[in-house]
């Protein structure tokens, strides 16, 4: 998988094959609209990106900045990934190390229900912090200093 500059193209290919968990956890937030809620989140980025599988989006990711000078690492991905674990990884620890570049501590949420996504925070290196009440679910913040 290859990072690349996000595009309008990128977007629509992500939001056509969106994983289950990703819909669930925009769901407990609250947003239910995962095209505005993608758009708002690449639009406040510090830094984002395409991962790319084949010249299609299998992910989108990025950084926003937190109040207290943190960074808010985010990721929705496609039904891809599953088929690239090991290109996805590698592309997201390339990701991950270049919003430590620009934030000192990488602060956000995971859904705790939401196994695959509570693994893959973890497989990145992120602190898992107790479970706690957002929205209509319970998350899981994790971090990285």
């Amino acid at each position: 998988m290859q990072l690349a500059t996000p595009l309008q193209a990128h977007i629509d290919e992500v939001l056509s094959d969106l994983r289950g968990s990703d819909m669930a956890e925009l769901a407990a937030l609250g947003a239910w609209d995962a095209g505005k809620a993608l758009v708002a989140c690449l639009g406040a980025s510090a830094l984002a990106w395409a991962m790319l599988q084949n010249g299609r989006a299998a992910a989108l990711t990025g950084v926003c900045p937190n109040p207290d000078g943190s960074g808010a690492p985010w990721l929705v991905g496609t039904n891809a990934v599953n088929a690239a674990p090991l290109g996805f990884m590698r592309a997201s620890r390339k990701a991950v190390a270049a919003y430590k570049g620009i934030f000192p501590k990488l602060v956000n949420y995971v859904e705790a229900g939401q196994w695959q996504n509570v693994r893959y925070v973890q497989a990145l290196g992120f602190t898992l912090g107790p479970e706690l009440r957002i929205g209509r679910g319970n998350f899981y913040k994790f971090y990285m200093e």
